[in-house]
């Protein structure tokens, strides 16, 4: 609730949910009590009190969570999509320029380490970003070794060792994101 906004708003209508919730009370066989009962009352207005202030607490730190659960997932998401437009350009074919490659490393394997101080920061545990950021540090050095001409790497020879790796980094980037979805 955005108390400070629309604090007169709120308070009009606390109130008349008190009343409305008073006179329900003094209803009995289509007759109105006419008496007060001052006890009843003062609990009513603040078990009302109460349950907004539960409801306001509860409610500010969902939003926090989700917010914090959102950054993390659209993160991750712009990692990922990286990752599978550069698997299926080698997937697709035997060769990939140089420049697609340090692309990679600029694009993903940086924004995972900026993922894994936001997990630090909030004390989630980062070992399957440990993990995800080792399959990727292995899937780069694969290109490595790998004949280059003219600012091109071919990989006719390893393509289903590469291949393989993407599945695993696949299997690396849900994992994650099945932690990013149980954040609390």
């Amino acid at each position: 609730m955005q108390w400070k906004k629309n604090k007169w708003i709120l308070l009009i209508t606390f109130f008349s949910g008190v009343l409305i919730c008073f006179i329900a009370t003094r209803f009995q066989y289509f007759e109105i009590k006419k008496e007060l009962d001052v006890p009843a009352l003062i609990m009513g207005v603040l078990g009302l009190g109460i349950g907004l202030y539960i409801a306001d607490n509860i409610q500010n730190k969902n939003n926090k969570n989700q917010n914090k659960y959102t950054f993390l997932e659209s993160k991750l998401d712009l990692c990922w999509t990286k990752f599978s437009s550069l698997a299926k350009i080698i997937s697709v074919n035997d060769k990939v320029d140089l420049e697609t490659l340090s692309g990679f490393s600029q694009d993903i394997i940086h924004q995972l380490g900026f993922i894994r101080n936001v997990f630090n920061g909030s004390e989630i545990n980062s070992g399957c970003i440990d993990r995800l950021e080792v399959e990727l540090d292995e899937f780069e050095e694969l290109f490595d070794d790998l004949k280059t001409e003219e600012n091109i790497k071919y990989y006719s020879g390893k393509k289903d060792v590469i291949n393989n790796k993407i599945k695993i980094i696949n299997k690396s980037f849900s994992e994650v994101l099945r932690v990013i979805q149980n954040i609390e």
